[in-house]
């Protein structure tokens, strides 16, 4: 089973991987990260398939920032969402 990593290392790790890539000028909000983290379970395959989905759509609007709502996009294109009321969209965000 694949290790999962904690909020702090989730953002580390995305850093570290824009810095590889060339992408030192991208930021992820906090509230971004926190998405991710929260949707990924830290899991690092899936923290890769949202940061790029969300880079690609950052991309296209002329974004440096990622933001959560390109996060909630890319789960969305992933089918990473399931359905719920939007009133409790909140719910599930940072459980592991």
């Amino acid at each position: 089973m694949a290790r999962r990593c904690c909020r702090d290392e989730c953002g580390r790790y995305v850093h570290h991987h824009l810095t590889i890539a060339g992408g030192a000028g991208v930021t992820f909000s906090p509230r971004a990260m926190d998405v991710i983290d929260g949707l990924s379970g830290g899991v690092a395959r899936l923290v890769n398939l949202l940061g790029e989905r969300a880079l690609q759509e950052a991309a296209t609007l002329g974004s440096r920032t990622i933001e959560p709502g390109m996060i909630e996009s890319a789960a969305s294109a992933l089918q990473l969402l399931r359905l719920r009321p939007k009133r409790f969209r909140w719910f599930g965000i940072n459980a592991r």
